[in-house]
């Protein structure tokens, strides 16, 4: 198609435009022999066009892996379909979903981009390991297995390295979906080389606790960051997501995998005694830090102090249930349950959890604390 004009590719494009199946393990599965697509690049550049750039990006997924290096024009492109996915513009848009799941795909498949001296920095500037994290959060789509293997493959390059060391959490909230529908052994060797590489952690040995190896290095990995956290020097966005962090990572103790794909997690006596309570522990020191400095400094903003309370109150009931429910299984231990009925259980628990970030949430937006 290189030879024909720009309206006539498009049209052709709209002829053919196929529904979008999403294979777990994209990169293994280039569809068509490698092709020139330049011209694609060229038609990239400056277009948003949000059904153009589809048809054009759908192109560039049918010959995945991408093996050409693209103009610095169409990598902007490119970042705009991801950042203008339905996730971060609000609206309900499959136009827009489509884009964002190619664009995903296509970042997720060209690592070579990220590694380039000239693409390198453009990427890195963008946002793009958190603007393709947050992507990957919000879709039930098989998006982690690429998103993992992309990040163990840039977290050993020094540039990528210092970006991605920066944020534990947003890796950490992987862990739920590594024994999902979606989870395979690739993935969890993948996620714990990272988690080893960047975020080493003390403790008992990770193989001696007879539990799932993510799940003790990411426990003791939160217990860390818990440890280092600091709310009056933090950002709201910040103290938000290591809550809804350690919600998701602390209920994996007993309940693993993504919605309507979940199954019981029957931790050994051990890892609750050592891992388990010791994060409950963070949890509570850095609470109990935080409250002191509240109260030591009097200059500290009003509304701030509001926030602590009442995020205080969803992480010290959290510190609880870690310490009892969570560590000593259901209440009523004694009776035999289903595990439809366990599984409702701890899905229900964890749903209360949730409802109290969301009103922590809606205290941020109704205050406006950004900051």
């Amino acid at each position: 198609m290189s030879g024909l004009k720009r309206e006539t590719k498009y049209s052709a494009l709209r002829i053919v435009e196929l529904a979008i199946w999403l294979p777990p393990k994209i990169e293994d599965k280039a569809r068509l022999e490698p092709q020139n697509v330049d011209w694609v690049y060229t038609a990239l550049k400056n277009n948003r066009d949000i059904v153009q750039v589809g048809d054009l990006l759908q192109v560039l997924f049918l010959c995945v892996p991408v093996r050409s290096k693209p103009t610095s024009a169409a990598v902007h492109t490119i970042l705009w379909a991801i950042s203008s996915d339905a996730h971060h513009t609000g609206i309900e848009d499959p136009s827009m979903r489509r884009v964002g799941l190619l664009a995903f795909h296509i970042l997720c498949s060209a690592k070579f981009w990220f590694k380039d001296n000239e693409l390198g920095p453009i990427l890195r500037d963008n946002n793009t390991w958190k603007l393709l994290g947050a992507f990957c959060m919000h879709t039930e789509l098989p998006t982690s297995s690429q998103y993992i293997s992309l990040s163990d493959s840039l977290s050993q390059t020094p540039d990528w390295e210092t970006i991605i060391s920066r944020d534990p959490v947003r890796w950490l909230q992987l862990l739920p979906r590594l024994f999902g529908v979606y989870g395979d052994d690739e993935s969890r060797d993948a996620f714990c080389s990272v988690l080893a590489r960047l975020w080493p952690a003390d403790g008992p040995e990770d193989d001696e606790l007879e539990q799932p190896k993510p799940l003790v290095m990411a426990f003791k990995a939160l217990a860390n960051c818990w440890d280092q956290f600091n709310y009056w020097n933090s950002a709201v966005d910040e103290i938000i997501k290591i809550i809804e962090c350690s919600i998701s990572t602390s209920f994996c103790a007993r309940v693993v995998g993504t919605t309507g794909h979940e199954k019981l997690q029957n931790p050994t006596q051990e890892f609750n005694d050592t891992i388990l309570v010791r994060l409950g522990s963070a949890i509570k020191q850095a609470l109990d830090r935080a409250k002191k400095a509240a109260i030591d400094d009097s200059t500290t903003k009003r509304d701030m102090k509001e926030l602590l309370n009442c995020a205080g109150n969803l992480l010290g009931n959290l510190v609880n249930t870690i310490h009892c429910e969570l560590r000593h299984g259901h209440p009523n231990s004694d009776a035999r349950h289903s595990e439809e009925e366990e599984l409702k259980h701890w899905n229900d628990l964890r749903a209360g959890f949730n409802a109290d970030l969301d009103a922590v949430r809606l205290f941020v937006l109704t205050k406006g604390l950004h900051r």
